[in-house]
C-alpha cells in the first residue's frame, strides 16, 4: 500500500489548489469539480469543497525537505502569502512551520 493523494478539505478548492500548484511549480487537474496538483515524486495533493471551515489547527500536516536551502523556499513561499507561525529546533534539525492561505498548515525543514 502506498500513499497515492493527501487531500484537503477547504471553502474555495479551485483557489487553493491554485496556490499549491504556484508553490509546488506544478499544475492543476481538475475532474468533476474535484481539483488535483500532482507532486514531485510524492502523493498528489487533491481539493474539495466542504461547507464549513475547520476549527482549529489540522491534526495532518505536510513536511517537505527543502534541500538545503531552507531560506529560498521560506522566502518564495512567504512573497505567495503563507505566513510563518514559528520556528523550531531540536539537535540535528531546523524546521520552520507556515500555513497556507486557507491556514492549513506544513513544515519545511532540510535534509540533514
Amino acid at each position: 500500500m502506498r500513499v497515492a493523494q493527501v487531500t484537503f478539505d477547504c471553502l474555495d478548492p479551485e483557489a487553493l489548489a491554485g496556490w499549491w500548484a504556484d508553490a509546488l511549480d506544478s499544475a492543476v487537474v481538475v475532474s468533476d469539480g474535484f481539483y488535483t496538483v500532482a507532486t514531485d515524486g510524492g502523493p498528489a495533493l487533491g481539493f474539495q469543497y466542504v461547507a464549513q471551515p475547520t476549527a482549529g489547527k489540522n491534526r495532518v500536516h505536510l513536511d517537505f525537505d527543502v534541500s538545503q536551502d531552507l531560506g529560498s523556499a521560506l522566502a518564495k513561499l512567504r512573497a505567495k502569502g503563507a505566513l510563518v507561525i514559528r520556528r523550531q529546533e531540536v539537535p540535528g534539525l531546523d524546521w520552520v512551520v507556515m500555513s497556507d492561505p486557507a491556514g492549513n498548515q506544513f513544515c519545511l525543514a532540510e535534509a540533514h
